[in-house]
């Protein structure tokens, strides 16, 4: 068990944020994520995608299932869009529940190539959620793998190509990444973890080799101050 009740209090008075409102949701959302983190980690919820068969796994990050069900008949590619319980609803979770030791042999035959910025603080940092609130009292039982026990992890890092103009990471310099994997080694699974549709929306700008726009940077406010339609979202 940890135990952490005098920071917590004190996200209630608003030293760790700003008091009021704010410190409230944090004060409650530390309570609330303590509870919920000794349960999961426990009695986990969702489906493990080592439960699953495939070799390789696209992961697009933020992807929203009505979203991609929205723009499905643009792409041939897409037969079908179905939707499972993930064992996790935010990235990092996502990893500490899906990397854990129970399928560490799968793991160990996996390649997982990952442009997600939670990735090395999960496996070679050892950070455990929640990392946005200060728990009061956790029982949580976390048995999260590390670095070394996959085939090959590889956090991406910024490239000469785009890095002038913004940092998130364009996908084909995941996709060359993987071609060179697929070439290099022998492997049972491979995990391609784009970064892509989460924000900042970089393909004009990497296409023209500009800076990024506010709106690309931050789409959801643009929307709602009127400045572009979710359309050109």
């Amino acid at each position: 068990m940890q135990t952490n009740i005098r920071e917590w209090l004190r996200t209630l008075t608003g030293d760790q944020v700003d008091g009021g409102e704010e410190g409230l949701r944090y004060f409650l959302g530390g309570a609330y994520n303590g509870l919920y983190f000794s349960l999961t980690t426990q009695y986990p919820l969702g489906t493990n995608i080592y439960e699953k068969k495939w070799d390789l796994l696209i992961v697009l990050d933020a992807c929203r299932v009505d979203a991609l069900r929205e723009v499905a008949p643009e792409f041939e590619f897409i037969d079908r869009v179905d939707s499972v319980w993930s064992t996790g609803s935010s990235s990092h979770e996502w990893l500490c529940k899906t990397f854990t030791q129970e399928h560490a042999d799968e793991i160990s035959d996996t390649v997982y190539l990952s442009t997600n910025p939670h990735t090395q603080p999960t496996f070679k940092d050892g950070k455990r959620p929640p990392r946005k609130y200060v728990v009061p009292v956790t029982w949580a039982d976390w048995n999260v793998v590390d670095e070394s026990q996959f085939k090959l992890l590889k956090q991406l890092s910024r490239h000469h190509r785009y890095e002038d103009y913004f940092d998130t990471i364009p996908p084909n310099i995941v996709t060359d990444q993987a071609i060179l994997a697929g070439r290099q080694l022998d492997f049972e699974r491979m995990i391609l973890h784009y970064y892509q549709p989460h924000r900042p929306h970089v393909a004009s700008a990497y296409r023209e080799q500009r800076d990024i726009t506010d709106a690309e940077d931050h789409p959801w406010e643009a929307i709602e101050r009127g400045e572009i339609s979710k359309q050109e979202a």
